[in-house]
């Protein structure tokens, strides 16, 4: 059932303006509450029924699905919802080709619908995705984001298709420096330093992660903070 405001949003809106944009990141940004990740996709929906070819909100509705998607439990389920973002950010894309964060969501839905349907289909969607990042940096260079996925394929790439845990490290180093405020960043730059022996710079920067005080993306900070805990307990 929907939200007394949403209900209001949906009924009165004939196209996506900025309340209405920042009634949908709000949404998104709380979908660890309540029913706010259902919330913001019925939101986005109305308003793509009105305004069928709208970059702002064919990117969100991408992002939403990402995260609803990794939220099931069964693969196919999830291809189903990757596949559907992958396609509303290329949309996106088509429609706003300057557009950081299209490239950026087509290419985050990109590796979760491959990680979902196996490794050889996330080999096969490697070069598509460097290639999506690196217009992401192109676009806006301090896209911390951009760095942090950079780095989780380095990471998870097996040496004979491009993997390399040393540039893996330096990606999660520049997403942390580029967008401090995004915790999940802290934890894969500690794991990257464990890896690699560097056990002190593990600690110094799960310390970090615990000092934040206003997380950018609130949604992940206990999870994040429950994974920081369990990686200092090991070292």
């Amino acid at each position: 059932m929907l939200t007394a405001a949403l209900a209001i949003l949906l009924g009165g809106l004939s196209s996506a303006g900025a309340h209405e944009v920042t009634a949908i990141d709000g949404l998104y940004f709380r979908r660890g509450q309540s029913r706010h990740l259902e919330e913001s996709l019925t939101l986005l929906q109305g308003l793509l029924a009105r305004a069928p070819d709208d970059p702002e909100l064919l990117w969100r509705l991408a992002r939403s699905l990402v995260r609803s998607g990794e939220g099931l439990p069964d693969r196919q389920d999830q291809v189903r919802l990757f596949r559907r973002a992958e396609e509303a950010a290329r949309r996106a894309v088509e429609r706003a080709p300057d557009s950081a964060e299209a490239h950026f969501w087509l290419g985050v839905a990109m590796a979760r619908r491959g990680q979902a349907r196996g490794v050889l289909s996330s080999l096969f969607m490697v070069g598509p995705l460097r290639r999506e990042m690196a217009e992401v940096l192109r676009l806006e260079p301090r896209h911390g984001g951009a760095h942090h996925v950079l780095g989780q394929v380095y990471a998870q790439l097996p040496a004979l298709a491009g993997g390399d845990k040393d540039a893996a490290l330096r990606e999660f180093e520049l997403a942390v420096s580029l967008s401090p405020g995004y915790t999940v960043n802290y934890v894969v730059l500690a794991q990257a330093y464990a890896a690699a022996g560097r056990k002190d710079e593990a600690r110094a920067t799960l310390r970090r992660l615990f000092l934040v005080e206003q997380p950018a993306d609130p949604a992940t900070l206990d999870q994040d903070l429950a994974e920081g805990r369990r990686l200092l307990e090991k070292l």
